[in-house]
């Protein structure tokens, strides 16, 4: 299909959205939020028109289709979460503060919702707490989160590795073997019952 695409065949770009388009979005609404689903929906359309104006940039000795769109979209995701992260709120009110006047609009810059939920999770769990406690590198954890979460595509590990220029066998032995040092370092300090003995 991308060869079609590239010599300009009008129904290429319907067949490759038809194959990949939802694929794309149920993949990175798995592994994201589910509260993201709109803003995952529109990040992955956009990658496709992208793709459909210059289908030049993909290069298919590198890697197939679906896995090049995939990456494109849940790089922008990624783009998109961290600016919103980065942004505060503005939260308007009236009132008076201290001796000012009555009925005076002001604005107060408070922090993304998803970074105090964050926040408090990570703060406040006893499971997260202690995972801090263990794995103080940021990578460690996410890779924690992602194993307790059921995530198993290779793909992400090895993005957050930053691997993703080696061969797909060699990436996937790199993944597997740190996916397994966390998974002994959680087994280490949680008991015998595993996770679900600490609450959420």
């Amino acid at each position: 299909m991308h060869q079609r695409l590239l010599s300009g065949d009008e129904i290429a770009p319907a067949e490759i959205a038809e194959a990949y388009l939802e694929l794309t979005v149920e993949r990175l609404s798995r592994e994201f939020s589910s509260s993201e689903y709109e803003q995952i929906q529109d990040i992955v359309v956009a990658v496709f028109e992208q793709y459909f104006e210059k289908p030049a940039k993909f290069d298919p000795e590198r890697s197939n289709l679906a896995y090049y769109l995939y990456l494109s979209a849940r790089g922008d995701l990624l783009n998109w979460l961290a600016a919103r992260k980065r942004q505060p709120k503005i939260v308007y009110f009236s009132g008076s503060v201290g001796n000012g006047p009555a009925n005076t609009e002001y604005s107060l810059e408070v922090p993304d919702p998803v970074d105090l939920e964050e926040t408090v999770l990570e703060n406040n769990s006893p499971v997260w707490q202690k995972i801090n406690e263990i794995l103080p590198e940021p990578a460690d954890r996410q890779t924690a989160r992602w194993l307790i979460n059921g995530v198993k595509n290779y793909e992400p590990y090895a993005e957050l590795l930053k691997i993703t220029h080696l061969p797909v066998s060699e990436q996937r032995n790199i993944v597997n073997r740190n996916k397994e040092r966390i998974s002994k370092t959680l087994r280490r300090h949680f008991d015998r019952a595993g996770l679900e003995n600490y609450e959420q």
